[in-house]
């Protein structure tokens, strides 16, 4: 309950806000030559990169901004939230029943429009993550103040044991998020 919390204060209310408006104006957007729903090395890279934050704070963050419990069906937790995070913060159900886009054929479609909203959705999703991963570290919401990024450069996803890259500040995600991913010109 403390990160939903953190989640309708003023501060993370009014960065959410600003983030759509760059967004919406296209400020802030995904380059034209990368789409997530067809790179599925893309696709884990943003996955790894939200993977890169501590399971402590990443899976009530998770589940306060989407607003479902993540289930635990394995016994490593990063499983858990690759897979939550594949099925949330890089895809969306309304556009695929908007574009009219079954979820196993998302990948094939063809429609720009499709493939342009989705890119949007992920991006707002992982950049509204992050702001609200700092924030609730910034406000001390979690007991005895754990590390805000993991600490083991092994790294558990549905294919198995890898090692991934660390990364030691939020600074450093929204800078490989930004630079692999984005074109524009806004102030992330």
């Amino acid at each position: 309950a403390q990160v939903k919390e953190v989640l309708q204060r003023d501060e993370v209310r009014a960065a959410f806000g600003r983030l759509g408006e760059e967004i919406g104006s296209g400020k802030l957007q995904v380059r034209e030559d990368r789409n997530v729903a067809t790179d599925v090395g893309l696709r884990d890279h943003v996955l790894h990169l939200a993977l890169s934050f501590s399971a402590i704070y990443l899976r009530p963050a998770l589940e306060a901004l989407f607003g479902k419990m993540i289930p635990r069906t394995h016994d490593k937790d990063s499983v858990n939230l690759f897979r939550f995070m594949m099925a949330h913060l890089t895809k969306n159900a309304d556009l695929t029943a908007k574009y009219n886009v079954s979820g196993a054929q998302s990948t094939l479609s063809t429609n720009p429009m499709y493939f342009a909203e989705l890119n949007k959705v992920m991006m707002n999703n992982f950049l509204r993550l992050v702001v609200l991963l700092e924030a609730t570290k910034q406000n001390g919401v979690l007991d005895s103040a754990p590390p805000l990024f993991r600490r083991e450069a092994t790294l558990h996803t549905p294919a198995g044991a890898m090692q991934a890259k660390m990364y030691k500040s939020t600074r450093d995600v929204i800078v490989a998020f930004t630079s692999d991913l984005l074109s524009g010109e806004g102030d992330v």
